[in-house]
C-alpha cells in the first residue's frame, strides 16, 4: 500500500532543547525553532526553521554545515537523561573555538543529565579538550584493533581515532 503525502505539522521547540546550540555558538541569536514534520512517500521528512532575534527566519538548508550539525545535535540530546550517546567525527565543519565549546558543552551535559557520551575524532582540538583520564586511543591495522594505553606511549600521541 503506497503512503500518502501528508500535511506538514509545524512544531515550535522549546527554549530547553535549543539552549545548548547557543552555548555552542553564542553569536546564533535564535528567537524561535519550528520543526516542520512531512510524511511523503517516501517516508518522514523534517526540516528545521530558525528565526534570529534581530533577523529573518531561514530553513537549515541555509545555514552553515557546523550551525546545522551543532543545532540537530541539541535538538537530539538535550533532554536525553540516563542515556548513551555515540557521536562520530563530533568535529566536522566547525571551527577549532567551537569544538572547544561543543567539547565543554558535551561534559556539562553528561554531568547534569547522567549521560556517557563517547565521540570519535582525529581532531587534536577535541583530544586536547577531554581530560586525559577519558581518553582510549585505538589502533587499526591488519591484525585488527587494538586499544593503547596512553600512560605506555611515552612522548608519542598516536592518531586519535576515538575519544570517550
Amino acid at each position: 500500500m503506497a503512503r500518502m503525502a501528508s500535511e506538514p505539522q509545524v512544531r515550535p521547540l522549546n527554549a530547553s532543547r535549543i539552549q545548548f546550540a547557543k552555548n555552542v555558538l553564542p553569536s546564533l541569536r535564535y528567537s524561535e525553532v519550528v520543526n516542520l514534520n512531512r510524511l511523503t512517500r517516501r517516508g518522514k521528512r523534517q526540516l528545521l526553521f530558525a528565526t534570529q532575534e534581530d533577523g529573518p527566519r531561514y530553513s537549515e538548508l541555509h545555514m552553515a554545515a557546523g550551525e546545522r550539525s551543532v543545532l540537530r545535535l541539541s535538538l537530539e540530546i538535550a533532554q536525553l537523561r540516563a542515556a548513551l550517546v555515540l557521536i562520530d567525527e563530533v568535529e566536522t565543519g566547525l571551527h577549532p573555538w567551537v569544538q572547544k565549546l561543543l567539547l565543554l558543552q558535551l561534559q556539562q551535559l553528561a554531568l547534569r543529565n547522567n549521560l556517557q557520551i563517547i565521540v570519535t575524532s582525529h581532531s587534536p582540538v577535541v583530544l586536547n579538550s577531554v581530560p586525559a583520564r577519558g581518553r582510549i586511543f585505538l589502533k587499526r591495522d591488519d591484525g585488527g584493533v587494538t586499544m593503547l594505553h596512553p600512560q605506555g606511549l611515552g612522548h608519542r600521541q598516536p592518531e586519535p581515532v576515538a575519544v570517550v
